[in-house]
């Protein structure tokens, strides 16, 4: 489960302050009654609000919610408090992550990699997956496994008879994108 930190600066449509509560977030692995989760929410002082307790369609945004990292009008949380993650549940800051911030991270990830791969002329995919596992490199690891099919054409282009010369023609282009070749 996710709990928010007290929310001490809410206020409502009046702008009057609102009681200061905590949200919380329960997540099961099965399909549970909403009523299993009265006891959990009572159990952290966190509110339930006067609809009862509700099935979140979105973790995502509800996760970020607890925050107000996306309601402009409401305090925001985010800039001074953090949300507590209990009982195995996701880690916060991934969960909370756009698609295109992860996607991203992963292409940063993809070019290290890559660097490291061309810098040290390792073009095969078990090498790699061996290099990042035995140096417990659970970034890279995942990485080339998620992305499998990528990598693997990736050094099989490498090990191509071809690749050197296409590599040179590669450079010089590139160098003359740079100005660094008239």
């Amino acid at each position: 489960m996710y709990i928010s930190p007290l929310h001490g600066n809410d206020t409502d449509e009046d702008g009057q302050p609102k009681k200061p509560h905590i949200h919380v977030m329960v997540m099961f692995d099965s399909l549970k009654p909403l009523e299993a989760c009265d006891d959990i929410i009572e159990s952290v002082n966190g509110v339930k609000p006067p609809i009862d307790i509700f099935t979140v369609k979105s973790k995502r945004a509800y996760a970020r919610y607890l925050l107000h990292y996306d309601d402009p009008g409401k305090y925001p949380y985010y800039k001074d408090s953090q949300v507590i993650a209990i009982n195995g549940a996701d880690d916060y800051d991934e969960l909370i992550k756009s698609r295109s911030q992860k996607d991203f991270e992963e292409r940063e990830t993809m070019f290290d990699i890559q660097d490291f791969l061309e810098k040290n002329e390792i073009f095969n995919y078990a090498a790699a997956i061996r290099l990042a596992r035995e140096t417990e490199n659970q970034e890279w690891f995942e990485c080339l496994r998620v992305n499998a099919y990528y990598w693997h054409s990736w050094c099989k282009s490498h090990n191509d008879p071809s690749w050197l010369a296409d590599n040179e023609k590669v450079t010089k282009l590139i160098k003359k994108s740079k100005g660094e070749l008239t």
